[in-house]
């Protein structure tokens, strides 16, 4: 069945679609696999499940929030390449590989880093009107710092040092 279109064959479409998204782990979820065990495009759904990473819900019968079950449908599928489980961060709302202390946040989230990318840009930017020294002294950062952040690119910066060198106005570099 062409995948844009399985959906519209599930079983589960006639139904309130909270039944294969439990809140908690002692919800009874038999009548919902039950629905998913004669279901016409059940191996679709697991499929795009596995595929997609998916980690919360019931796919094809199986509830992936749960280790077991997530192997248990890979062995159902051996043909499906599954992608590692992942989730949204809260903060930032990128993808991530929850580990087993999950927090809902992603690593960089976690250990207080944000994407450098928007950061080297602006001083980039900046270093167009401003010297280098005069760039680390608005910001209060070491010239070093500075110089590093644009001569050895990483994908995340601390906070700080992100807030310190966002926090030179623009206008500060017209002539």
């Amino acid at each position: 069945m062409a995948a844009i279109y399985w959906r519209n064959a599930a079983t589960c479409q006639r139904f309130d679609g909270e039944m294969w998204f439990p809140a908690g782990s002692d919800v009874d979820t038999s009548f919902a696999r039950q629905l998913c065990l004669g279901c016409p495009v059940r191996w679709d759904c697991g499929t795009v499940a596995l595929e997609a990473g998916e980690s919360e819900g019931i796919w094809a019968g199986y509830w992936l929030k749960h280790k077991r079950e997530r192997e248990a449908l890979e062995r159902a599928l051996p043909g499906v390449v599954a992608r590692a489980p992942h989730g949204v961060c809260s903060e930032c709302g990128r993808d991530y590989v929850p580990n087993a202390s999950d927090t809902g946040r992603c690593r960089p989230c976690v250990r207080g880093l944000v994407p450098a990318a928007p950061v080297r840009d602006y001083v980039g930017q900046l270093h167009e009107w401003l010297p280098w020294r005069q760039i680390a002294a608005m910001s209060g950062l070491s010239l070093n710092t500075v110089q590093s952040l644009m001569n050895h690119p990483r994908e995340y910066m601390s906070r700080e040092t992100a807030d310190a060198l966002m926090s030179i106005p623009p206008l500060a570099v017209m002539p």
